[in-house]
């Protein structure tokens, strides 16, 4: 399916117009542009990205595979995964044409930046489990805890190349 990141409004309103008109139909007869407050389009932008984020985060789930960590079941049928992703298109599409109506800014990311900041919490973690982090839990045994020490120590290394390469410029 097509994701409208970063589509601009005109591509917006073919794919409307070759999906058909949303439920209401309101903005395409709305007028152009809709006149905000700084701070009334700055909490709309916040609003509608964290929106964007929902139904992004609602379709990774149909897609997600399972991990060693996380057994998923499979209990959303082909039918209601068709109704998501076709929903979740409508709903991208109201974003994208409201934002636009609204002359809401886009957020700017780095993905370099974004990959390095999740790896850089998830090494802080880990770095903060070693030694013995687990006391609060009880007793660790001797045995256990130079397995985890020895295991956390690892994945903290590989932690450390990933941000590496992560962080360098080419």
């Amino acid at each position: 399916m097509e994701k409208t990141r970063g589509l601009g409004t005109k591509m917006a309103r073919d794919r409307e117009i070759s999906h058909g008109p949303s439920e209401s139909g309101a903005l395409l007869h709305s007028p152009a542009k809709i006149q905000l407050s700084d701070n009334h389009r700055l909490a709309a932008s916040v609003l509608f990205r964290g929106t964007e984020r929902a139904c992004e985060s609602a379709i990774e789930w149909l897609e997600k595979p399972a991990t060693h960590m996380n057994e998923l079941r499979d209990d959303v049928s082909t039918e209601e995964q068709a109704e998501l992703r076709k929903l979740a298109e409508q709903l991208r599409l109201e974003i994208e044409l409201l934002g636009s109506k609204m002359q809401l800014d886009r957020s700017h990311s780095s993905r370099r930046r974004s990959i390095a900041a999740v790896l850089s919490a998830a090494l802080i973690d880990l770095q903060e489990t070693q030694d013995s982090q687990f006391k609060g839990y009880g007793v660790l045994a001797p045995d256990a805890k130079k397995v985890l020490n020895e295991s956390i120590a690892r994945m903290a290394a590989l932690l450390q190349k990933m941000l590496a390469v992560a962080e360098s410029h080419g």
